[in-house]
């Protein structure tokens, strides 16, 4: 198997391994590459549904979330289904045990555009300074289904979640420990994350834009051009991602993901 980096922050290209047929010692492999590098990119995957979700599963439990959703997502666009994540989230952070791995497969790519973005909440973290980090520290954060969420659900996997659902949310610390690796994370949801807790609504939104702010920085950022059998594996706990819309900038493109989520331990205060 060879590991091969692709920014300085995160991201790597894991080649020499299918993970239809992968040994426990690869998978293992994979797993240490996901803690040092937060986002990994096997090409070659031509997997069918059950074969990824068998692999996605021997990373974890898998994830299933809420009554709209099955454990395998199709996330199609089209003229009839319109792009709806292209806004940086961890996914299902409103959750009490959101996600810890995400796996994301390419069926159909458009000719161009369609990208998907991972940025580091590691780094996001690191390069505050010293006294924003303490406040960062101090602080936990509210995140909601939102109804964005409800209509995105409504189109993506045919059915809105159950009513008790769309009221939900949870309660995160700000700054969490990824326990695969140990590092410190800024949690930030912006497509969930409602406001932070113990301040005013007007010093969360003004901390908010200035912690959020930390995602827009490129040096932070990883974007990858789809080919199709490509698989993201990521780590829930250290990046936050966005499917860009731009393949609808001059007229609808068609696109098809694949997508299932492996579950383990809560979000854990640093």
């Amino acid at each position: 198997m060879k590991i091969e980096r692709i920014t300085g922050v995160l991201g790597a290209i894991v080649t020499g391994v299918h993970l239809g047929d992968a040994t426990d010692g690869q998978i293992e492999e994979v797993r240490q590459a996901l803690a040092r590098h937060h986002v990994v990119v096997l090409r070659g995957q031509d997997l069918s549904e059950e074969e990824q979700l068998a692999a996605a599963a021997r990373f974890g439990e898998l994830f299933h979330g809420d009554t709209s959703r099955e454990a395998m997502s199709r996330i199609e666009n089209s003229e009839q289904k319109l792009p709806a994540t292209d806004k940086w989230h961890a996914d299902s952070s409103f959750l009490e045990n959101p996600p810890t791995f995400g796996f994301l497969r390419a069926e159909k790519v458009p000719p161009h555009g369609g990208d998907t973005m991972w940025v580091s909440l590691h780094a996001a973290y690191e390069t505050l300074s010293p006294g924003l980090q303490r406040l960062a520290e101090s602080l936990s954060a509210r995140h909601v289904v939102t109804e964005a969420y409800v209509q995105a659900a409504k189109e993506y996997f045919g059915n809105a979640p159950d009513a008790d659902f769309q009221r939900s949310g949870h309660d995160h610390p700000l700054v969490i420990e990824n326990p695969r690796n140990g590092k410190k994370a800024l949690y930030l949801s912006p497509r969930y994350l409602d406001r932070l807790i113990g301040v005013t609504e007007e010093e969360s939104a003004a901390l908010l834009r200035l912690f959020d702010s930390q995602l827009d920085r490129p040096a932070h950022q990883l974007r990858w051009k789809w080919t199709p059998d490509d698989l993201v594996i990521w780590d829930e706990r250290s990046v936050a991602h966005r499917g860009l819309s731009d393949h609808f900038y001059e007229g609808p493109q068609y696109r098809l993901m694949k997508q299932c989520l492996a579950g383990g331990p809560a979000p854990a205060a640093a």
